[in-house]
């Protein structure tokens, strides 16, 4: 028999079995050359690969160094539950799922792979370790050196096409946030500049690393463009207005884009003499590395008020969901008498994203591993017991609420799982923008008792710049819907 440290090195060993073939040869995955390619600065030597099955599945799958050995991870792009290494793989597929099992599975996909029952789809991730890291260092250092010697920002025609007032452009919270990229024509001859082809409007990305920022990419916009330049890391990185370092904090603007950002604030009128606003945006997509960028910032300059800003579709209320489950407001900010109460919902493990395509789910989990305050078992699942029915009763509620309007159909259904180490309610629905703002609500009312320090703003149109655009005259809301 095994020694634990020898099954340990085992289980390790099996995790650098190659997760693209694994899924592509034994569950019907192929690979989405185009996704890949465009993601890839380096096609031959990808750091992400897509894959895609026949009912929709997407998974990208990466390649990590943990402890000096390397490890495939995958996940799912519709479903974050449905993420890991080739053990979570197998398990989220498993009626009844045990080590044993899954170590079957592995050794004979590798059997199989080697006596030429399959045939390797040809692709795998390369890492070096310790060069990785140093490669990763020298990238970033040179897309720092690249955004560093772009020119200021002078011309400003694009963002003001847009509707953006000078008035904004010139504000503190531009100065040093925004510059611009020129584009040259073909150089006619030796003796003469090249002509100005045109000129993009560009936003750094600003990652942490717990105790200082810097620049990690940037985006590049224009007429019809908008393009994350080489080698930058979005996925680690936010854009972010500048802010009067002297004076309280009174908003964190939280937006999926820079102009939505600066259009919320040239709408809502805000008076840059009296108020003192720090705008984020996460450019289109939205990491667990974002969220906790935001609550960095939440936790260190303490905002008055927290506003969701992100579109008004399913993905931008998605996007709002996501971040009310993870955050956490201030210490001072929250009732303690509310705290003390629900301290299980308040700190609960929540999730926010894609069951599949066509639906979306939240969930509730409740740790009972652990003794609080001193309780015996008994004591704390009976004092839990309360706080998991007062989350099934607000969806109860929402669906008696939302019977009527939703074609006499409850929109909530309700899974409940209460025993005696953790306690899970599951909420799913199907992906509207109508039932991510109900759900929403929930968050807002569960976790953060409908706290003044947080709000969730949603525009007319798909976000604040067709607001400002249509407010303008410069284009109607209907004529921009039927655009996309």
């Amino acid at each position: 028999m095994k020694t634990k440290q020898e099954l340990f090195e085992e289980i390790e060993k099996l995790k650098e079995v190659n997760l693209i073939d694994f899924v592509c040869l034994t569950h019907g995955f192929r690979l989405d050359e185009e996704r890949t390619s465009k993601e890839n600065a380096d096609s031959r030597n990808p750091r992400y690969v897509f894959v895609e099955n026949e009912i929709g599945d997407k998974l990208l799958i990466s390649r990590v160094v943990q402890d000096g050995k390397q490890q495939y991870l995958y996940k799912n792009i519709y479903n974050d539950l449905d993420r890991g290494n080739i053990f979570s793989f197998i398990k989220y597929r498993s009626e009844a799922f045990s080590i044993p099992m899954a170590k079957k599975k592995i050794y004979g996909f590798v059997e199989n792979l080697e006596k030429g029952h399959f045939s390797s789809v040809g692709v795998s991730i390369e890492l070096k370790s310790d060069e990785d890291k140093k490669n990763t260092d020298r990238t970033i250092a040179e897309v720092q050196r690249k955004y560093q010697v772009l020119p200021e920002f002078y011309h400003q025609e694009y963002l003001g096409s847009r509707g953006l007032s000078m008035e904004i452009l010139n504000s503190h919270l531009c100065k040093n946030r925004i510059k611009n990229e020129i584009i040259y024509g073909p150089k006619i001859s030796s003796t003469h500049k090249p002509p100005v082809k045109y000129i993009n409007t560009v936003f750094p990305l600003f990652a942490s690393d717990g105790n200082k920022t810097f620049i990690c990419g940037y985006v590049r916009k224009n007429e019809n463009l908008k393009v994350t330049a080489t080698d930058s890391f979005q996925s680690i990185g936010i854009w972010s207005s500048d802010y009067k370092r002297n004076e309280p904090v009174t908003h964190l603007i939280i937006s999926e884009n820079p102009i939505d950002s600066l259009s919320y604030v040239q709408l809502k009128k805000m008076d840059l003499a009296t108020c003192n606003p720090v705008l984020v945006a996460s450019n289109g997509e939205l990491s667990k590395t974002h969220i906790d960028l935001y609550q960095e910032i939440i936790t260190r300059l303490e905002p008055k008020e927290i506003v969701l800003a992100n579109d008004n579709n399913s993905k931008g209320q998605q996007f709002n969901a996501k971040i009310l489950s993870r955050i956490a407001l201030p210490d001072e900010y929250m009732d303690e008498l509310y705290k003390k109460n629900n301290k299980l919902i308040v700190d609960c493990d929540i999730h926010a994203g894609y069951k599949d395509r066509q639906h979306g789910e939240v969930i509730w989990k409740f740790q009972h591993n652990k003794i609080l305050d001193n309780l015996g078992r008994e004591e704390y699942l009976l004092e839990h017991i309360p706080q998991f029915q007062r989350v099934c009763n607000e969806y109860e509620r929402l669906n008696k609420e939302l019977y009527l309007v939703n074609d006499e159909k409850y929109p909530f259904t309700i899974e409940r799982t209460f025993n005696k180490y953790e306690s899970v309610v599951k909420i799913s629905f199907v992906n509207t923008v109508d039932n991510w703002k109900s759900i929403n609500e929930s968050l807002m009312t569960l976790k953060f008792d409908h706290s003044e320090h947080i709000r969730l703003e949603a525009s007319k149109g798909v976000d604040w710049n067709d607001d400002l655009k249509e407010q303008l005259g410069l284009e109607k809301i209907q004529a921009i819907r039927e655009k996309i």
